[in-house]
């Protein structure tokens, strides 16, 4: 039987205009095409699947231009924060599953820390019959900073 691989984690900093944050890329199915993509023309600060927020308490850990109502998109890089990889929990593979399990803070610009994230990414029912196979992502964040976090659009 072929073996293919299902998707690269990939936690390690890239440029800060982007916004740094683990993500999941390439996503493939069992017969190995890929269904995620890797910064398209339109968001070159896209890769594959992540999780961010695009308004964070004023800043964006979504990566590139910041979206200001009324003025469109602005190149405002004193507004982009970070998620940044603290230490992987667990990593394990079974015949049934896989699973990777990290621990994650959240930074805006200035670099302070603003939430502690625990995240579990999970591989589960694969089935070569059907090609089909699932992906979980759970997250939980944890407030860090004396005032709530708001998250918007």
């Amino acid at each position: 039987a072929a073996v293919t691989e299902l998707f690269s984690y990939v936690y390690r900093p890239e440029a800060a205009w982007e916004a740094p944050k683990p993500y999941l890329h390439p996503v493939r199915t069992l017969s190995g095409a890929v269904v995620t993509d890797y910064r398209p023309n339109d968001h070159r600060w896209h890769k594959g699947l992540q999780l961010t927020a695009s308004h964070l308490s004023g800043q964006n850990l979504w990566g590139g231009n910041t979206y200001v109502h009324g003025e469109g998109y602005r190149a405002l890089p004193e507004r982009v924060g970070s998620m940044a990889h603290v230490s992987f929990e667990e990593i394990g593979v079974e015949a049934d599953r896989a699973v990777i399990a990290e621990r994650l803070t959240w930074h805006p610009h200035g670099g302070e820390l603003w939430a502690e994230e625990e995240r579990r990414v999970e591989v589960r029912d694969v089935d070569p019959d059907t090609g089909s196979w699932t992906l979980t992502w759970t997250s939980a964040v944890t407030n860090r900073r004396a005032e709530p976090l708001r998250f918007g659009s």
